[in-house]
């Protein structure tokens, strides 16, 4: 397609093309448009990868609050023990918007309550003490 606008996400079955499309709207500050590509990539509940790469594009033009948002509805109930790996990098990320935000104090509880699920990951370790 010319434009985001041509492209046709019922017509198209290459999930990575949702999510860029997704994430380039959301970079775009247009989070309605980026929320419908990234509803057609979560028939089956909120997906974290996704979400990341959203929350991503969010951060880095300052969106703090729809980032925190979009992660937060990915990260509550996640299944830790299928993928700990997502799971840490999704809520080192959730941290991260959070403290940008203005709210560090949330970002750190977050990532203590993450440690508790995930105890021997060093990426949590390393995040709690940079966030000190």
């Amino acid at each position: 397609p010319a434009t985001l606008e041509d492209f046709d996400m019922a017509h198209h079955g290459d999930r990575r093309a949702h999510e860029l499309y997704a994430a380039a709207f959301a970079g775009s500050k247009d989070v309605g448009q980026s929320l419908k590509y990234l509803e057609a990539l979560e028939l089956r509940g909120p997906d974290l990868s996704a979400r990341i790469r959203l929350a991503l594009a969010l951060y880095g033009i300052g969106e703090f609050e729809d980032g925190s948002s979009i992660l937060r509805e990915a990260l509550i109930g996640f299944q830790v023990d299928s993928t700990p790996d997502l799971f840490v990098s999704g809520t080192i990320l959730y941290a991260e918007i959070l403290c940008a935000g203005g709210d560090c104090d949330r970002a750190t509880a977050t990532l203590q309550q993450a440690r508790q699920l995930v105890p021997d990951d060093e990426k949590l370790r390393k995040a709690i003490r940079e966030l000190r």
